[in-house]
């Protein structure tokens, strides 16, 4: 944890308090519908009662922050796969560790001259875009996925991944 995030936290008084607890989300504390049990829930208030308790998961600050409050967990949470850390409770970036632009297009010129027609999405701390040729590419694998037209699946609640 970097050193913004950790000055976040309780300081301990004694050497041999227990530290944060984290968490991952996906897979771990979600289940396979992607909703978390009451005994979890009551759980982690416990936790969150007695030591910080922080989330991890690679997903955005938006995402992740509300799936915190489905959770019942308001604090730090690690994104995006550990390059940001934010505070659900405060509503604040508190520190980012992003790749340098000059190194994501290198990588970007590399993937395309090795995959041709590879298209991509990027993500920033709170909002993400990407190419023209990357949603139409999401649209088909969704079309394929999930059964009826986009156009039907435009009302519906986005599946967790």
């Amino acid at each position: 944890m970097s050193g913004e995030a950790e000055a976040l936290l309780p300081q301990r008084s004694h050497p041999h308090q227990v530290r944060p607890v984290a968490s991952d989300i996906d897979g771990t504390l979600l289940r396979p519908d992607g909703t978390v049990s009451d005994y979890t829930r009551r759980i982690l208030g416990r936790v969150s009662d007695v030591v910080p308790l922080v989330l991890v998961t690679a997903r955005p600050p938006p995402t992740a922050c509300t799936l915190a409050a489905e959770i019942g967990v308001s604090g730090l949470i690690v994104c995006a796969n550990g390059a940001l850390v934010y505070d659900s409770a405060q509503r604040s970036l508190v520190a980012q560790h992003l790749i340098p632009a000059d190194d994501a297009a290198a990588l970007v010129r590399a993937i395309r001259a090795a995959v041709p027609g590879a298209c991509f999405a990027f993500e920033f701390p709170t909002k993400y875009g990407w190419e023209p040729r990357y949603r139409d590419l999401k649209r088909r694998l969704l079309g394929a996925i999930l059964p009826g037209s986009w156009s039907s699946l435009a009302g519906a609640t986005p599946a967790r991944s």
